[in-house]
């Protein structure tokens, strides 16, 4: 399993700063990341339906503040549930 301590510093160096909306919102906090994620070696690999996925289930908060027309906005979004039950297939490992 992957230290989730270490998946929330890597989800901070890579989204905070960044725009999302059509940048009327910038990303400011990682507040919670819960849950987990799977590896072996790189990543663990789960065959479901007959497609390589990686394994993962997790419950995530961000923080935002508005940009442009919405400057002095802020807020904040929460998956309560982000997991790999879609269909998204891991094509290259």
């Amino acid at each position: 399993m992957i230290n989730l301590k270490q998946f929330k510093e890597n989800l901070e160096t890579l989204l905070i700063g960044s725009q999302i909306g059509d940048g009327y919102f910038q990303i400011t906090r990682v507040v919670e990341v819960e849950g987990e994620v799977f590896k072996v070696k790189k990543a663990k690999v789960i065959f479901s339906r007959g497609k390589k996925k990686l394994g993962f289930n997790l419950k995530m908060e961000f923080e935002f503040k508005g940009l442009k027309q919405l400057e002095g906005t802020e807020g904040s979004f929460k998956y309560s549930e982000f997991s790999d039950d879609g269909e998204i297939e891991v094509l290259n490992f």
